[in-house]
Order: C-alpha cells, then structure tokens, then sequence
C-alpha cells in the first residue's frame, strides 16, 4: 500500500495543539482547511506512484451521519496548477482505501506536487497501520541537528517520508548550510520540512525495519531570563573547610514557556566563604551548563533544551569548589563613622545678564580632609529674577524645581574646594518696588524732554555704584504736560512724574554698565 505523509495533527476533534510535540504520530496527513460541516473536511498528500496511478493511502473511522465518500479528488503540481480532478467512488464505511488517478497523456507523474481530497465522514477514529516516527535532538541553544526515525517492524515494504512542522519551539529554525544528509533529502517551505526517502532506501520494513535522516537548523533562542532568575536554595553537599561540593535551587517564576537562561551567581551574598576557583559544574542524569568564575561571581548559561528553565520547571544546579576563604563576621564591631561632612556654596553674583537669562558661577568647600562625593540644594539668586529652566557646567544637575537646584559631584575637598558654573533661561524679571530711585542708581539726562521735534527729546543715562546685577528704576519730575512717548524703557506718567524701569534686553544693571532710554512729553 502506498502511504502518505501526516503532520501532527489530523482534523476536527483532535487535539491541533499536539503539532509542538516530539513524538511524530503514525502517519502523514494534514488538515489544510475547517471543513464546511462535520462531515466534510479538506486533507493534502504528498502522493506517491504505484503501478502507473498516483495514489493516497489513509483510514477513517465512520460517522453514523455522514456516508463516507471522498467527494473530490485532485492533482496539482508544485505551483498549484490544476492537472486532473476525479471523483472516485468508495465504499461507505470501508476502513482505509486507494485512489488511483490514470495520468491522461498530459500529465506526467514527475510533475504532480499534491492530491487533495474533499471527504465525507470525519473525524477519523482509525488509522491505517504506517511507519511510526521518532525524533532525537542534540541541541546547543542557538543551533541544533535533529535525527528522525521511521520504524516498520513488519514484513510489508512501506513507503515513508515526513512533514514536519518547524516553525515552533523547539525545532523552530532556519536551515544550516548543510541542512540533512541519511535516507532522506530534505527541502523547507513556510514553516514545513518535507523529507523525500532517497532511491536506495524508499521503503521501511522487512530487512530493513527502519531509516533515518539528520538536519540541521541554526535558531535565535528566546532571551535569557536572567532578570526573573532567583536562587531559592543553597544546599551544602560535602564540605572539607577549604573546599565544598553543593547545590543550588534556580526559579523563574514568571516564565510560562521553556526559556534559556544565564544566571550570575554571586557567592559573596552567602556565608559559606569565597572560592577561590570552581572545579566543576553539573546537574545529575543531565547535559552540565557552561560556566565561567571570577570571585566572587560564577556565571552559568544553559546550553541545552534539557535544562531550560520554567515556572513550572525549577533548575537544580551543583559545582564543586576549592581553595575558600571565609571573611571576618564582624571586622570592626563598632567603628566610629565620624562626623558627616559639611557642605558650602557660595553663589556669586552673575557674571552675565541678558534680562531673560544669566549665567553665574558658585563655590563649594567642605570641611572634609579628605576627598568625598558631595550635593548642594540652593536657590537660584531670586534678586536676578527666578530662571524657568537651569543648566550646569562642571557638575551634576539632579534636579531643578524654581528657584531651587540641587547639584552634586564626585569628588570635593577642604584643599580642593570645587566651582561650577549655571545658566539660567527663562528668567521671570523682578520689578523694582517703591517710588525713589532703586538702590545704587543715579541718572542724568540730556534734551527738552518736549516733543516738538527730535532733538527736544530727553536722552536719560543710568548708572549704578553697586556691583552686583540688580533692577532698576528711576523718578524723574519734568514739570511737563501732555502725554508721554518713551522708547528703550518700560514708563508710567501722571501728569506729574515719570516712573522708568528696564526692559527685558535691558533688565539689570550694576556697576560699570549703563543703560539708557529716551522719553518726550507732548
């Protein structure tokens, strides 16, 4: 009898999950589509020759409701073109059963690549005996070669051969340059291996009960689980003083799939000493991980599907250790901490001022001797107007929230005080208050102060004696009437005085600066 090929799951009322496992059901036949009812489904084989005819091997059970007919038949070649489409006639209830397809002289059975079926009757509840099939794997995590064997312990001669689906752990993959060699060839198509006997060994039974094949994928593993990994358990096997064997428990309790996994494991958070080297790594009846030390930190990596690591799958790890070193418990049970630090700043006065933004520069000391990392929380200078956003040169800004910056470096001492510089954007401008002059100012202006034409306008010069950045504001009474116009300058008038301050480009003033703005009265 001619037998086809039958991937993991068969049809409605089966279990379709099944397809991840590795124990390849007996026979070859795949669902390709949801049948319209329960009684019809449609099914493809790779087809097989005999006798001149392409023909299909496959059993089924019988449902009291449906009559069992195959509906329709059809070959189709690699490309999906239809070559011939039969109706056969079958038997109701007859267990298993050949179609046989006269090629017309149009078609030649070289070309044919599939033969569908349309049947009446599922779901099967009997198979027809064929080879059964198993599967060994030796695996590296990120490669992997696979050895598939068809086993015939009759006398009868069967054909043999595999789809098998590949694009699901654990076979999931991508061919190796050299993707399989034994009594199969092997080809790969949207998620499927499909492995063709080779001439010499086309039948499986008799003197020659089963073959095999090999293939090769190449994989990218699933991430590590490393950050979910925890150790639950640190078991002492056999302990000699300056050496131990022992055993450590690995759960990943929030990893549901089978999972590669690395796994720094850290002896100094344990008190059974630091080994000076690890001799050797292992899990009982199980391929080792792989391992490397540098004290205090063993690093573990799974490198087989054997020990990957789930929720419901704890690792047991166990390594032998030599050369341990054991650390004072309490090496000075009361050490005297000493006073904390003190930090200073010293906020200088802005180096520059540009009404909206400043940029100045502060100092801090400690009383520190020694080196120490340090953090200063000040308020940006509120008399220079509150900044909106604040940058740091020289240092670290942790944080700012107006007026307040909080700033910190790695390394400040009493010898070796430390100066960073900010800049300040953004700025909120403070107004000055009162009706006299703003402090440290005077004035003396040129001109009319009328506005009769240009050159009774009156020029006004500001100037400051303090030296820090400040406001300003003057008072002037020009003994005027009419409206005032004034440029360069924000300004009331009353009819009787005029009140001048800075504008945004020409905000702040100190010693050694001017600023100057012009007013007419008309």
């Amino acid at each position: 009898m001619a037998v086809l090929l039958l991937l993991f799951a068969i049809f409605a009322g089966m279990n379709v999950a099944a397809a991840a496992t590795l124990n390849v059901s007996a026979g070859k036949l795949t669902a390709m589509d949801a049948p319209v009812d329960r009684c019809y489904s449609s099914v493809e084989f790779i087809p097989v020759t005999r006798g001149g005819n392409v023909v299909a091997v496959v059993g089924r059970g019988v449902d009291p409701a449906c009559n069992g007919d195959i509906v329709t038949a059809t070959l189709r070649d690699s490309s999906g073109t239809l070559l011939s489409t039969s109706v056969p006639s079958i038997p109701v209830g007859q267990p298993s059963f050949t179609v046989p397809f006269p090629p017309s002289p149009q078609v030649a059975l070289s070309s044919v690549s599939s033969v569908w079926l349309t049947i009446k009757g599922f779901p099967l509840n009997r198979v027809f005996p064929l080879p059964s099939y198993a599967i060994s794997m030796n695996d590296w995590t990120q490669a992997y070669n696979a050895t598939v064997t068809a086993t015939n312990n009759t006398s009868t001669l069967l054909p043999w051969g595999l789809s098998l689906a590949i694009d699901r752990a654990p076979l999931n993959g991508t061919p190796c340059a050299t993707a399989g060699w034994g009594d199969a060839t092997t080809s790969f198509s949207d998620g499927v291996l499909t492995a063709t006997p080779i001439a010499s060994a086309a039948t499986v039974g008799g003197s020659n009960p089963t073959r095999s094949f090999t293939f090769c994928m190449e994989r990218s593993a699933p991430p590590p689980a490393e950050d979910d990994l925890i150790v639950t358990a640190f078991d002492m096997l056999s302990n000699w003083g300056t050496g131990y064997n022992a055993e450590i428990t690995i759960e990943a309790p929030n990893t549901f799939e089978p999972t590669p996994w690395v796994l720094d494991f850290d002896f100094s958070e344990y008190e059974h000493g630091i080994p000076g080297s690890v001799d050797s790594v292992w899990i009982p009846g199980k391929t080792a991980p792989s391992y490397s030390y540098s004290a205090p930190i063993l690093t573990l990596t799974a490198v087989s599907t054997q020990h990957w690591i789930s929720a419901f799958e704890p690792v047991q790890v166990r390594f032998g250790v030599s050369g341990v070193t054991y650390p004072d418990p309490d090496p000075d049970p009361d050490p005297d901490p000493g006073d904390p630090p003190t930090f200073t700043a010293t906020v200088a006065s802005p180096a520059t001022h540009g009404g909206t933004s400043y940029t100045g520069s502060v100092t801090v000391t400690t009383n520190s001797t020694t080196a120490v990392p340090w953090q200063v929380i000040l308020d940006a200078p509120a008399a220079y107007g509150v900044p909106a956003g604040v940058t740091v040169s020289g240092a670290t800004l942790d944080d700012y929230a107006a007026p307040t910056m909080t700033v910190s470096g790695a390394s400040v001492s009493a010898s070796s005080p430390v100066t960073f510089t900010y800049a300040a954007t953004g700025v909120a401008q403070v107004m000055p208050t009162g009706s006299g002059n703003s402090p440290g100012t005077t004035f003396s202006s040129t001109g009319g102060g009328q506005c009769n034409n240009a050159s009774q306008r009156r020029s006004v010069t500001v100037t400051s004696t303090t030296p820090d950045w400040h406001p300003w504001q003057v008072v002037i009474t020009p003994n005027l009437t009419g409206n005032l116009t004034i440029e360069n300058a924000n300004g009331t008038w009353d009819g009787t005085t005029l009140t001048a301050w800075g504008t945004a480009s020409n905000w702040a003033i100190k010693s050694g600066t001017t600023r100057t703005f012009q007013y007419c009265i008309r």
